[in-house]
């Protein structure tokens, strides 16, 4: 996991109706997984999900997963799902 620090950013689009108005969302820090959960992870730290992952090997991405088991899988592991705009401002945050 990384941290990604304190920060404002502007959140929203000009192009597209259902993000407007573009607007200031300011953030404190938090942390968030810096790759994906290989399925490896997901099995050794008691993942549960009706799909089997698309992406075979150990070492692959996660794939198959809804909403719920991904909400429950987080919460088990102490942690929790990003909201959207933490997400948005950890994808144009680099470190």
């Amino acid at each position: 996991m990384v941290q990604v620090p304190t920060g404002c950013f502007w959140m929203g689009s000009m192009f597209q109706q259902d993000e407007h108005p573009i607007h200031e969302v300011c953030l404190d820090a938090f942390w968030i997984d810096r790759y994906e959960v290989t399925n490896g992870q997901f099995e050794r730290l008691g993942g549960v999900a009706a799909e089997k992952s698309y992406r075979t090997g150990t070492n692959r991405p996660r794939t198959g997963v809804n909403w719920s088991e991904t909400w429950r899988f987080c919460e088990s592991r102490g942690a929790r799902l990003p909201t959207e705009a933490e997400w948005e401002y950890a994808c144009t945050w680099t470190r």
